[in-house]
């Protein structure tokens, strides 16, 4: 069947992550949410060198994989060896409303 390598890009708060997680649970796929591979501890640590980024994503970019982002420069080897790229857009109360209540939640 070929490999199978989804990229989910789009702006803060369209739903990247929500469906990462739903395509990554229907396909068994590894999913790689790209803002964890931007920091250390899980998001909430200090800033992962850009080297040391490329060469995780140099690491994940040929397997199956479902990844999100908004990250052009770093993670343009996801981009190019993507089989398939969705672009996530709403309007932009949609996305401040959301980005306000993940800030409100944490």
């Amino acid at each position: 069947t070929g490999r199978r390598r989804i990229y989910i890009a789009g702006g803060a708060g369209v739903g990247k992550t929500t469906l990462l997680r739903k395509l990554a649970g229907s396909t068994g796929f590894p999913a790689f949410e790209l803002d964890a591979l931007l920091w250390t501890e899980g998001g909430s640590g200090e800033r992962i060198p850009e080297p040391d980024r490329i060469e995780i994503i140099h690491n994940i970019a040929f397997a199956d994989w479902i990844a999100d982002g908004a990250y052009v420069g770093w993670a343009q080897e996801l981009w190019r060896e993507a089989d398939l790229v969705i672009f996530l857009d709403t309007s932009l109360k949609v996305m401040l409303w959301r980005v306000f209540w993940r800030h409100v939640k944490a």
